[in-house]
């Protein structure tokens, strides 16, 4: 069976198959991973060299144009860029099918920066026996006491327990 590639009309110089294999100006390109994973080939563009995702070389290829549009996998497997898991979308429609969708949201600890965990979250929740924040309250009233021994305690800012107490951050975790 032979292999069908098709000009990227952005990068007439390159060609690429339905499940991401490119053709560059001398044979098959080989993608390596950025920072994030995500397979990207290294194109020269009038003796510049410009560092593109596969996945919107296929995309541009396969399904249409992806110039100021984003490429989604709809398998959530950044790797497999076949033509049939890719979908292009606005920004804010990318953003909102990963925003609501709670397996696939980066919060909590699967952001890779967190400094706490989840467990710890709900013992610092613990801390002030439950209670919810209320911004009628007297500002001293609004948060527990011992605020600054948590702080002496984890790896975080006062204002950061703050955001915690007020739901502003990590509001997902329940106690």
């Amino acid at each position: 069976m032979k292999i069908e590639y098709r000009r990227i009309p952005s990068y007439p110089d390159y060609r690429v198959s339905i499940d991401g294999v490119m053709i560059g100006k001398r044979g098959v390109m080989s993608p390596a991973p950025d920072y994030k994973g995500v397979p990207v080939v290294t194109l020269d563009i009038g003796h510049r060299y410009a560092p593109r995702k596969v996945s919107r070389l296929v995309a541009e290829a396969w399904i249409g144009s992806v110039e100021d549009m984003e490429v989604h996998h709809i398998d959530r497997v950044i790797t497999n860029n076949h033509a049939d898991n890719l979908q292009i979308l606005t920004t804010v429609d990318h953003k909102l099918l990963h925003l609501n969708d709670p397996d696939y949201s980066a919060r909590g600890e699967k952001i890779n920066t967190a400094k706490l965990t989840e467990e710890d979250v709900r013992a610092i929740k613990r801390t002030w026996n439950g209670k919810v924040y209320d911004p009628a309250m007297p500002k001293k009233l609004r948060y527990p006491d011992n605020l600054s021994s948590l702080v002496d305690k984890y790896p975080v800012s006062l204002s950061s327990i703050k955001r915690i107490f007020t739901g502003v951050s990590w509001g997902h975790v329940t106690i």
